[in-house]
């Protein structure tokens, strides 16, 4: 999400570390969520593990948007198209 900035990473080139293999980071895909208020500023993490026991991932609209059960990088990139 928006909050995941990279920043460890930058202070790091800032001083000249060098990185390597970052094409093989992987991303989660995981949200935070409140399920009984979608607005809280305070939401705990969904953990990619719900996918495989059943959970459904959904859009602002309600709307399924993925298979839910697709490769990491499927679903992270439908979350992506489908953030609000």
């Amino acid at each position: 999400g928006e909050h995941c900035t990279g920043d460890a990473i930058k202070m790091g080139e800032s001083v000249k570390a060098q990185t390597i293999d970052l094409e093989w980071v992987q991303v989660h895909p995981t949200g935070l969520v409140k399920p009984d208020d979608e607005a809280a500023k305070v939401k705990f993490l969904a953990a990619e593990a719900l996918r495989g026991v059943g959970g459904l991932i959904f859009n602002r609209d309600g709307e399924r948007f993925c298979n839910e059960l697709g490769r990491r990088d499927y679903v992270t990139g439908e979350m992506w198209k489908n953030k609000a």
